[in-house]
């Protein structure tokens, strides 16, 4: 009875658990995450010249994320597993790099954080947040724009 009685509460834990995973950042059905510029309807994704841009949402511009030791998040291309988004500069478009050996880069580190108004991605380097201004110009702009929250 003891034996059934904690299979059914491990069991429930686990389920709590993984609908708190999954509901923590926008998820895609295939396990990676789709960040939509609230401001465009449109998805966070990346160029041939590998700058950060938004396209029409799509699982192609997916991001695994992986929660580093500092409560950031490395987000890497999903389907290219060894480019992050990377913002080194306030002010300067945003990227993708080859990512970090031990995750130590801060420019490839964002805060995830859900406000009112949607999701905003501080970059732990230069406390500056992912924008999407236009289609093509995703950048490190002053948290609390318009164009920095997303879904």
């Amino acid at each position: 009875m003891k034996r059934a009685k904690m299979a059914r509460l491990a069991v429930t834990a686990a389920a709590v658990a993984s609908v708190g995973i999954a509901t923590a950042t926008p998820a895609s059905a295939n396990g990676g995450v789709n960040w939509v510029a609230k401001q465009l309807g449109t998805c966070l994704s990346w160029d041939s010249d590998n700058y950060a841009t938004t396209e029409k949402c799509t699982d192609a511009y997916n991001w695994d994320e992986a929660r580093l030791r500092n409560g950031s998040y490395e987000l890497t291309a999903f389907k290219n597993g060894s480019w992050c988004l990377d913002g080194n500069g306030v002010g300067r478009r945003a990227y993708l790099g080859r990512c970090a050996f031990n995750h130590d880069n801060p420019y490839q580190q964002w805060y995830e954080t859900k406000t009112s108004r949607g999701w905003v991605l501080k970059n732990a380097a230069t406390g500056e947040c992912l924008g999407a201004l236009t289609r093509y110009n995703v950048r490190a702009i002053s948290c609390g724009d318009s164009a920095t929250y997303w879904d």
